[in-house]
């Protein structure tokens, strides 16, 4: 079941943060690693930065687990992924 805030607590329970000059959240995605790709590792492109974490765990390292940042795969993260290798997961 889902958790509810407490009835004090007005609001949601997290932010995303803003993008700044130094980040934006469209163009990065959790767990790239350019040294594991290069190694021939595959992409798997998985919901959260939990799960990301997880891939590597599940799979004895090979495929790397990577996320977007925020809501939605944005279509820099995609032609990341895409000029990364031909067919990630």
């Amino acid at each position: 079941a889902a958790r509810r805030p407490p009835a004090h607590q007005a609001g949601p329970n997290s932010r995303n943060p803003p993008a700044t000059p130094l980040f934006h959240k469209g163009e990065v995605l959790y767990g790239w690693d350019a040294a594991a790709l290069q190694a021939g590792a595959v992409p798997v492109l998985v919901e959260g930065p939990l799960d990301a974490l997880a891939v590597p765990a599940a799979t004895a390292g090979r495929p790397l687990g990577v996320a977007a940042l925020g809501t939605a795969l944005s279509q820099n993260q995609s032609r990341a992924l895409a000029a990364a290798h031909p067919s990630p997961l």
